[in-house]
């Protein structure tokens, strides 16, 4: 499996049930519900694990940089994408979007903090069950 391969699988996967999820909360009048970082989790974790138990190895260092590098764009365009409605229905009703972009950064940082986390701890638990060997 390539990095390309893993980054596009990720990206078809996690925008697929971020959208999906976001449409069925909708549909249920669900107040506050948030899965993207959940499933950013779920998902990255699983494209890691794949990537090491099909290649035998972990990413090298600078596959590891692309890596995260590919989420980290592909996280910022789905949070941009689920954002420019809510930017138009707030400048519509002349609404301050300060609050929204200030919630936008802070929901950044918290991704970019799963994005490492996640990537490092699939590594060490494809360690851990001897799938790859540690570096």
């Amino acid at each position: 499996m390539t990095v390309k391969n893993m980054l596009l699988k990720f990206f078809l996967w996690y925008c697929g049930f971020v959208f999906g999820a976001g449409i069925i909360a909708r549909v249920m009048h669900l107040k506050g519900f948030n899965a993207a970082q959940i499933l950013l989790f779920v998902f990255i974790w699983g494209g890691c694990s794949e990537f090491g138990k099909k290649n035998g190895r972990y990413f090298s260092d600078n596959e590891k940089r692309t890596v995260i590098v590919g989420f980290f764009t592909i996280s910022l365009f789905v949070q941009f994408a689920g954002l420019a409605p809510l930017i138009q229905t707030f400048m519509h009703r002349h609404l301050s979007i300060t609050p929204l972009l200030i919630g936008s950064v802070v929901d950044l940082l918290i991704n970019t903090a799963i994005i490492f986390g996640t990537v490092k701890f699939a590594q060490k638990q494809l360690i851990k069950k001897g799938v790859i060997q540690a570096e």
